[in-house]
């Protein structure tokens, strides 16, 4: 079996930073948030993974990093529209309450639109840094 998962959220600066905005500016989900949990990144800690993999029976488990760009999105408010969309910015966002996420929205949205800015870009949009784990293991089965 191989498949491609992302490593940690600190390695994935886009979907990191967008958090990290959002946070500065509206409080934290609470314990009894509707979260999606670890979500896209539940298997970027290698040494977890690798217990994961091992549990559901897998033998020769290798991890292969991959650091590529991706492409966020054409202009910065596509980024920004995203990243308030899905992802850990957009799950605080979300769990704040609309009242409260829409009056912070001005400023949320500034910090983005510096960070998206500051991003690499060409003709074809706004690229961010990622980190992904390449995972390959066999079943002895």
């Amino acid at each position: 079996m191989t498949h491609i998962v992302w490593r940690r959220r600190e390695d994935n600066p886009a979907w990191q930073e967008a958090k990290e905005i959002t946070l500065r500016h509206l409080p934290p989900p609470g314990e009894d948030a509707d979260t999606c949990g670890p979500g896209p990144f539940s298997m970027g800690n290698q040494e977890m993974a690798g217990i994961m993999m091992k549990s559901a029976g897998y033998v020769d488990i290798t991890f292969t990093r991959v650091d590529e760009k991706i492409l966020v999105g054409t202009t910065p408010e596509e980024c920004i529209a995203f990243a308030l969309a899905i992802g850990p910015g957009g799950e605080v966002f979300r769990e704040a309450g609309e009242a409260l996420a829409e009056a912070k929205r001005p400023a949320i949205e500034s910090e983005m639109r510096t960070f998206f800015e500051s991003q690499e870009r060409d003709e074809n949009g706004i690229w961010a840094p990622t980190s992904s784990w390449v995972i390959s293991a066999r079943n002895p089965a």
